[in-house]
C-alpha cells in the first residue's frame, strides 16, 4: 500500500518562497528602509548635504535608514553632525512623528546651519561652529556652546521675532547677525539661557529708516535683548 504524503510541498511554491525571502532581504538594504538598522547607533551620524527635514532619514548618512532621532525607545546616536554646507530643518510644520530630536550632542560645523522651531534635546550639549538660526521659537534641553566662529541669525519685526530658548548654559561667542523689518522701538529676547557667559565677538543689523539697533546682555537672568531705538524726531 501506498501513502501520500500531505507534507511535499510543491517546487514551484518552494522557489516562490526563496525568491519571496531574497526580495525582502534586498528591499530591507535600501536607503530609507525602517529596518532595525535605525537602531544601531554605533557611530556619529552625518548630515549629508542641502537643505531638508532633520525628520526625513533620507537627509541623514552613512545608513540613510534612520533620523537622529524621532523618540525611536531603542536608542539615540552618539553624535550628530550637521556640515556639508547642509542645512537641517527642525520644524514642527514638518515634523512627521514628533517636533522633539534627541541626541547625545549635536555638532553643527562651520558649514552647518541649524534651524527650526522645534526642540533639539542632548545630554552632552550643542556647538555651533556654523550657524544657528532659529525660525520662530528653537528649544534646545541642554547646554548651548558657541565657537569664534558660530554666528546666530535672527529676523525681527513688532510683532515676532526669532529666538533661542536654551535650558542650560549659553555660551556666546562669535558673530549675531539680525534683520529687521519695519519701523519700531523696543526690547526683544532673541535668546534666553538658565545661565548665560560671554558675549557676541561682533554684531550687525539690516534695516531701512531711522533706527540704532543695540545688543543688550541681562547676565542676572540669562537674556540676551535686541535694544531698538528710534534716531529721528
Amino acid at each position: 500500500m501506498k501513502t501520500k504524503s500531505t507534507s511535499r510541498i510543491p517546487r514551484t511554491f518552494i522557489r516562490i518562497t526563496i525568491l519571496l525571502a531574497i526580495t525582502v532581504l534586498a528591499l530591507s538594504t535600501l536607503p530609507g528602509s525602517r529596518a532595525d538598522a535605525q537602531c544601531n547607533w554605533q557611530f556619529p551620524t552625518n548630515w549629508t548635504d542641502g537643505t531638508g527635514d532633520w525628520f526625513n532619514p533620507l537627509n541623514w548618512g552613512p545608513s540613510h535608514n534612520a533620523q537622529p532621532d524621532c523618540g525611536v525607545s531603542c536608542g539615540h546616536p552618539l553624535e550628530v553632525d550637521i556640515n556639508n554646507a547642509g542645512t537641517a530643518q527642525i520644524s514642527t510644520e514638518t515634523a512627521q512623528a514628533c517636533e522633539t530630536v534627541t541626541a547625545a550632542s549635536v555638532h553643527a560645523w562651520k558649514s552647518g546651519t541649524l534651524t527650526g522651531n522645534g526642540t533639539v534635546s542632548t545630554t552632552s550639549g550643542t556647538t555651533i561652529d556654523g550657524t544657528l538660526a532659529p525660525t520662530g521659537t528653537l528649544t534646545i534641553s541642554g547646554d548651548v556652546d558657541f565657537g569664534p566662529g558660530g554666528t546666530m541669525r535672527c529676523n525681527v519685526s513688532s510683532s515676532s521675532w526669532d529666538r533661542a530658548e536654551v535650558s542650560g548654559t549659553a555660551t556666546v561667542n562669535g558673530k549675531l547677525s539680525v534683520t529687521l523689518t519695519g519701523f519700531f522701538t523696543g526690547d526683544f529676547p532673541i535668546l534666553h539661557a538658565s545661565s548665560l557667559i560671554g558675549t557676541f565677538s561682533s554684531f550687525s543689523a539690516t534695516y531701512t529708516g531711522c533706527l540704532a539697533p543695540s545688543i543688550v546682555y541681562d547676565y542676572v537672568n540669562g537674556y540676551v535683548y535686541l535694544h531698538v531705538e528710534a534716531t529721528c524726531q
